[in-house]
């Protein structure tokens, strides 16, 4: 933890360069026509984007292939959108979740069946956001502030974890919704209603983050009548989906709500809303009896240096996002490293702008922005500058996650040689053992948490790698138990394959 001393001496070099590098630019501007000043700051944007989809398109690609993707969730998505597209397993669109945006994955899924596909659209789509995003700041700021907004959304550690944290579909309501802003500050109602609409079909917690979004259009740009519409239907899809859709496909129940917060508050999700609005002050005592959710909630607003709080009505959309993290009894939920700052990040970044707004003549405010924004990058995020991707310590996310080793090239070839491609044959595997060849059939079962696992026809277990996705106490006694049912198939350094055939144990030379 001493290298965290030194962090802070880190920022203070960091603004010393940029101050320099600002002044240098702030005399070329001056001495550039409006014209061209505009010209070279759209080159600059387009770079930062190029560059961004390049580093962490490669990333993902990377990632995916050394077999570091895990079960949950890539292995879950391909899986899921394999079923839709090939099986027209349509169903699965209500189950668990609401996302019928799955479909449209599963149509392009079909024509380049891969999930370096579902990884690519994934950068592409978290890129485009920025667009809107740049455009908003070039309306309401001068100078090199739209680029500094720009490179601090790619940086912000929110983005960078929604785009490597394996494939989900949360990221389309990050660009959906920053669009939207965009349209409304365009006064393009036809825009931003059907942005909104869209957004109704991509997973619906996040229709409650849209629900606020429909309020905030009514208050902040007065299009009562249309925002009142978005609100309204976007409340309506929700309760149907979570008390009819879901629960029809899923045995009565909506598993979001116990896996979220229920499972302390004994309620429904619906009761919890209600609770929260009646009783706000079960936030306050939520937040401050867990450190780690304070730790969160600074992160939130920290790299921004806390300017969104200025301009508090854009923030709207972020609250049930914000609120559920800090009720969940999951950690997940409060975790800096996963997807679900998806619905937080649109919000925050446009407030983030309106609150410069308010400041910008502060001196040196352009230097101070970008340095806290590349210091939180390198202590918060995943990203090639991070201490996380150099430390070597974390598996999921430092540099050893993009490399392929010559362990991991042996288990690639095992389950190519052992493991056959009929769709209909089912695999049971680990959470940290992923691959598109294991994810494309009918069954494809989480060990050990999925019930019918004994059932499978086979299973695949590495001893090296992180056998589960919770933790269990009964861990070493499930693996024990399965090692002696099953006959090994293929063993090498503590990676197995298992087949269902029973009796004594054999290894396979």
């Amino acid at each position: 933890m001493i290298k965290y001393f030194y962090l802070p001496l880190l920022l203070f070099v960091v603004i010393a360069i940029f101050q320099k590098i600002f002044n240098k630019s702030n005399s070329v501007n001056h001495s550039l026509s409006s014209a061209e000043a505009l010209q070279l700051q759209n080159k600059l944007f387009y770079i930062l984007c190029a560059l961004y989809i390049v580093i962490f398109g490669v990333l993902s690609i990377l990632r995916y292939v050394s077999l570091h993707s895990t079960f949950c969730d890539m292995g879950i998505f391909e899986n899921t959108i394999w079923k839709i597209a090939y099986n027209k397993d349509f169903y699965l669109i209500s189950f668990g979740h609401f996302w019928p945006i799955l479909l449209v994955y599963a149509l392009i899924y079909k024509i380049f069946s891969s999930g370096i596909t579902l990884l690519l659209l994934q950068t592409i789509a978290i890129t485009v956001g920025a667009y809107p995003l740049y455009k908003i700041a070039q309306k309401h700021l001068k100078g090199v502030f739209p680029i500094v907004i720009v490179l601090s959304y790619f940086l912000y550690f929110g983005v960078e974890y929604n785009n490597l944290f394996d494939f989900h579909p949360d990221h389309l309501f990050m660009t959906l919704l920053l669009f939207g802003f965009y349209f409304l500050e365009e006064k393009n109602i036809k825009g931003f209603m059907v942005i909104s609409v869209l957004a109704l079909f991509i997973k619906e917690p996040l229709l409650l983050s849209l629900s606020l979004f429909g309020l905030y259009a009514g208050i902040k740009h007065k299009n009562y009548k249309e925002g009142f519409f978005i609100f309204v239907i976007a409340i309506l899809f929700f309760i149907v989906v979570t008390q009819i859709t879901i629960p029809f496909y899923f045995k009565g129940k909506y598993p979001f709500a116990s896996s979220a917060i229920s499972s302390k508050f004994n309620l429904g999700f619906l009761e919890i809303i209600k609770s929260v609005i009646l009783h706000p002050s079960s936030l306050i005592v939520e937040l401050f009896s867990c450190k780690e959710k304070l730790i969160y909630l600074f992160c939130i607003f920290a790299p921004l240096l806390f300017v969104p709080l200025l301009s508090p009505l854009a923030l709207l959309p972020t609250l049930p996002m914000i609120f559920i993290a800090i009720l969940s009894q999951a950690y997940n939920y409060y975790s800096l490293q996963s997807h679900y700052s998806a619905s937080i990040i649109p919000g925050l970044f446009v407030a983030f702008i309106y609150g410069l707004k308010k400041i910008e003549k502060v001196k040196w405010l352009a230097v101070y922005v970008v340095s806290f924004s590349i210091y939180f990058n390198v202590v918060l995020s995943s990203s090639p500058s991070s201490l996380l991707f150099w430390e070597g310590k974390d598996w999921i996310y430092s540099k050893n996650a993009y490399l392929t080793t010559n362990r991991d090239k042996m288990i690639n070839v095992a389950i190519k040689k052992y493991i056959p491609v009929d769709s209909k044959i089912s695999v049971t595997t680990q959470n940290s053992i992923n691959s598109g060849k294991l994810a494309k059939r009918d069954k494809y079962l989480l060990f050990p948490q999925s019930q019918d696992f004994n059932k499978s026809d086979y299973v695949i277990l590495d001893l090296k790698r992180a056998l589960f996705a919770v933790d269990r106490t009964d861990g070493e006694k499930i693996v024990n138990d399965i090692l002696k049912t099953r006959k090994i198939l293929f063993e090498e350094d503590g990676f197995y394959i298992l087949t269902k055939k029973c009796g004594l144990v054999e290894k396979d030379d």
